[in-house]
């Protein structure tokens, strides 16, 4: 299907990066509305010339949309579909770019009706930043982005998603929702939690104001995602319980591994350690 108009709700930083994406791809012949609530949103969104044309009012942004991206965070999504689904243009498609997939695509399923379709999506890509000041048009580029259908998804709806992943420079990768969402708990997900619990468990200890001197470049990156929006993370651990929780009990029980091995001195220590290097190291090389 041609894609003559692209509307994202939502110009934070991920919905921010997807519109900039487009909007100053030569190659998306697309004209790009921005949905934001408050008009100090809009003058940023176009002082950073992040779209065409922007709208305060849900109704009037998708008129005549194309496609429309929900970039709000995941607990708002079902309220904002209840609410744009009567104002959707026929053949329209909706997709979304949550962190999470089965909740939203039941409730795409649910309230996204004929004449529309919806299909779910998530770029596996972001900054540690949040709001649309830190969004990056080039943040998608040669990453992974998510294709979320059901088995009785049009080919259209799947087309319009697929044209979408082309235009940002990022790479489809087709899987169910259930999937995602196990998938991403403990490549995504986990590690937001764990950098987010890094910093609590450091930052509440007595000595935490000398300790924060000696604390460099190592502590700094394992904690960088916690930097990002708290409403978002806390939105994807309300949406993912099940599979989080099976993440983080597996990453505790490796943990009691490692814990087990240095209390015993043993050799094994030192054989987690070489096999953990190896195994990130191939990785980064199927990666690059």
């Amino acid at each position: 299907m041609a894609i003559e108009r692209m509307t994202v709700i939502g110009l934070g930083n991920m919905g921010g990066s997807v519109a900039l994406a487009v909007h100053r791809n030569p190659a998306a012949d697309v004209e790009v509305v921005g949905y934001v609530r408050n008009e100090e949103a809009g003058r940023e969104a176009l002082r950073l010339d992040v779209v065409d044309r922007l709208s305060f009012d849900l109704a009037d942004a998708v008129h005549d949309a194309d496609l429309v991206v929900l970039a709000t965070p995941v607990s708002a999504m079902e309220s904002v579909m209840r609410h744009i689904n009567p104002y959707l243009a026929k053949g329209a498609v909706v997709t979304d770019v949550g962190s999470t997939k089965v909740e939203v695509n039941a409730w795409g399923r649910q309230l996204i009706g004929h004449p529309a379709v919806f299909i779910g999506g998530h770029p596996m890509a972001g900054s540690a930043g949040s709001g649309l000041a830190g969004a990056n048009g080039e943040v998608f580029r040669n990453t992974v982005f998510c294709v979320v259908g059901e088995a009785d998804t049009p080919k259209a709806a799947s087309e319009a998603l697929l044209q979408l992943v082309q235009w940002i420079g990022a790479t489809p990768l087709l899987m169910t929702a259930q999937q995602h969402d196990d998938y991403v708990a403990h490549v995504s997900h986990l590690p937001m939690l764990l950098a987010s619990a890094l910093v609590t468990s450091v930052s509440t200890h007595e000595d935490w104001d000398v300790m924060s001197r000696l604390a460099a470049l190592g502590f700094r990156e394992m904690t960088r995602s916690a930097a990002g929006s708290s409403e978002v993370r806390h939105s994807i651990c309300r949406t993912n319980k099940a599979a989080i929780v099976a993440s983080i009990d597996r990453f505790v029980g490796t943990l009691q591994q490692y814990r087990q091995h240095i209390v015993q001195d043993d050799e094994q220590l030192l054989r987690l350690f070489q096999d953990a290097r190896a195994a990130r190291r191939d990785w980064v090389n199927r990666r690059n």
